[in-house]
């Protein structure tokens, strides 16, 4: 990988066996990943930890940690410590699954998501992404940055639903295509906050969506958009400010 990239947010997906409730404390997979995200706090530039079952598919548990560079980052997935936390969430994955793990970084903004990923800020946690070929350049991404600002500034702020949005581009080019993992390139990733999936699905009903989602799906280069709903817990490591409401994500502001 490249120069080291601040503020930056690892999302990683493990595929669980079927009926394991990695956030029920008081279960074996519960105190495994307790035990996992506790030592993972103490890590050198950790910053917080978000956690939950996807809404859609209880059996694909996804983490969201912020990072304060990248290079902190990769130096832990080379540590003895990080090869011990795989091996003790590893025993609760489902091995026959054709759904496959990965963990990636996205440069977020604004950053910390706090706001729109933790639950007590937003109950629900929409995951849009945008999938693009490994090779989709500087100039290709600022069109795309460009029609997502005009669907937040058109359709997200149309809704008095919408709370809030932190998006920005992986790190990586090798990011696997939801549905389709025999592909994998570039995305953008966006954390766009609601009260409830109903609202969200409400949204998609109206005008002002069916008006302007035209600016996502017709961005050229666009291999795939796809998205899923989470609602994480958070811990923050030692020394994290307490949290605070961050007029960026509102509904003046956002990534765009």
């Amino acid at each position: 990988m490249a120069a080291s990239v601040k503020n930056v947010t690892e999302f990683s997906r493990i595929r669980l066996q079927d009926g394991i409730n990695a956030l029920d404390e008081s279960s074996d997979a519960g105190k495994a990943l307790t035990s996992v995200l506790d030592e993972t706090l103490k890590q050198p530039g950790v910053q917080r930890i978000y956690t939950s079952h996807e809404i859609e598919d209880p059996a694909n548990l996804w983490l969201f940690v912020d990072w304060e560079t990248s290079e902190h980052r990769n130096n832990y997935r080379k540590s003895e410590e990080y090869a011990s936390h795989v091996k003790l969430i590893g025993a609760y994955r489902n091995p026959n699954s054709t759904t496959k793990d990965f963990s990636k970084l996205v440069g977020i903004y604004p950053f910390s998501p706090e706001d729109v990923l933790d639950n007590k800020g937003s109950r629900v946690t929409e995951v849009l992404i945008a999938h693009f070929p490994p090779d989709y350049d500087a100039d290709s991404r600022s069109a795309a940055m460009k029609r997502v600002g005009e669907f937040v500034a058109d359709g997200l702020k149309a809704s008095p639903d919408w709370r809030g949005i932190s998006c920005g581009w992986s790190v990586e080019n090798d990011v696997p295509v939801r549905g389709d993992e025999s592909q994998s390139g570039v995305a953008f990733v966006s954390f766009i906050a609601w009260p409830s999936v109903e609202a969200h699905l409400k949204f998609r009903e109206t005008e002002a969506f069916k008006s302007t989602i035209h600016h996502l799906r017709e961005i050229p280069g666009l291999v795939k958009l796809s998205a899923f709903h989470v609602s994480c817990k958070s811990k923050a490591a030692e020394g994290q400010p307490k949290p605070c409401a961050n007029e960026y994500h509102q509904h003046g502001g956002g990534c765009c």
